[in-house]
């Protein structure tokens, strides 16, 4: 990968980043439970990688980098969940889509249960 690519994932990056942390603390200055906040950053994250793509659609460069992958993939990694969840239903794989958005739930959940006990082991 060449250095504007890495450069233009990397401010994306930071910057999606940035945004979500800002969403979580208007969210809870409005007195929002932090479900919430998620809630809202995974929904209009969702929107707006849809709107991104396909207003980006066959365009190489720093753009779809710093926005598909940088921006966006910071902001909420449930936005690529979507859209790789959208393109299966596209290509009318509805036993694939099922089976990826069931395990990508059901696994993550396990792993973050699995990651809490290790940790819990650990703590002192």
């Amino acid at each position: 990968m060449n250095a504007p690519s890495l450069l233009a994932v990397a401010s994306g990056g930071a910057l999606g980043a940035l945004a979500r942390f800002g969403t979580a603390r208007a969210m809870a200055a409005l007195g929002a439970d932090a479900f919430w906040g998620t809630a809202l950053v995974n929904v209009a994250g969702s929107f707006g990688l849809g709107l991104a793509s396909v207003l980006l659609a066959g365009r190489a460069g720093a753009t779809p980098l710093f926005l598909l992958v940088g921006f966006f993939g910071a902001f909420t990694t449930f936005s690529t969940f979507a859209l790789d969840a959208a393109w299966l239903l596209r290509e009318r794989s509805l036993g694939a889509a099922g089976l990826y958005v069931a395990g990508s739930v059901g696994l993550a959940l396990a792993g973050f249960l699995a990651g809490a006990a290790a940790g819990a082991g650990r703590a002192s």
